[in-house]
């Protein structure tokens, strides 16, 4: 999903997030340090607020798959966290994303001073997008994905 031309030089800092029934990201203005919540459109959304598909637009931020974390591989679902943890999980490198919870992209270290009761699994980029690189799936689906990983008992060992 793109943004609005006039925001297309700006840096990214955040994930989705929705607001008012409707998404958004924040970005930030590269020459004055400005940061905004502008909208993150639809293939719908965007076609019909700009009249031209998204094919025939240039996605700044490689589509979906990096915006997400999935650049090096899998992404690492962080199961398992407290109340206590949401100060930590704030501060480290880990997002959040409905239907995910909150996770570690790919492209980031491992904090070493993760709490010791967490518990991971992976999710694949096969797993997470729907038929296409440019969707994904809906969060009830993941979470239902993510749900039957940790019944497996499949946690992934981190420290």
């Amino acid at each position: 999903m793109p943004v609005a031309p006039s925001f297309q030089n700006f840096t990214r800092l955040s994930e989705p997030f929705f607001k008012n029934g409707k998404t958004y990201i924040k970005v930030k203005n590269p020459s004055t340090g400005t940061e905004r919540e502008v909208r993150w459109y639809s293939d719908s959304e965007y076609a019909k607020a700009y009249g031209k598909k998204m094919s025939d637009h240039k996605d700044s931020w490689d589509g979906l798959k990096h915006a997400r974390g999935f650049d090096n591989g899998p992404i690492l679902v962080i199961r398992g966290n407290k109340a206590a943890d949401e100060d930590w999980l704030r501060a480290s490198v880990a997002r959040y994303a409905v239907g995910i919870g909150w996770y570690i992209s790919s492209t980031d270290v491992f904090p070493d001073d993760a709490p010791e009761h967490l518990k991971y699994l992976l999710l694949g980029w096969d797993e997470f997008r729907d038929g296409d690189d440019r969707h994904m799936k809906k969060p009830s689906e993941l979470s239902t994905i993510l749900d039957r990983k940790a019944r497996a008992k499949e946690w992934v060992k981190m420290k």
